[in-house]
């Protein structure tokens, strides 16, 4: 186990690529292959194309807090609301 950090520094803190943030750790992401990105942004089109007229965002690439000490970043999110 690496050194542990809280999740205020985590979200104050940039990371290139961005990390997961598991009960105090930073894990390092699998970016993908060049087949899981094209993948990823052939799916965020489609979303985009149907979701438009649902009032949706769709948001690749999201930090999504999954508990209160876990962050995970998602490849697609969706969510109520437009886009700016």
């Amino acid at each position: 186990m690496g050194t542990l950090i809280s999740v205020a520094d985590y979200l104050k803190t940039s990371y290139r690529a961005d990390c997961d943030y598991i009960d105090g750790e930073i894990r390092e992401r699998n970016p993908g292959e060049y087949d899981h990105s094209r993948m990823q942004m052939a799916i965020g089109v489609w979303l985009i194309n149907r979701y438009k007229s649902l009032n949706r965002k769709v948001l690749p690439e999201q930090r999504v807090q999954v508990k209160p000490t876990r962050f995970r970043i998602a490849d697609m999110c969706t969510r109520r609301g437009r886009a700016a």
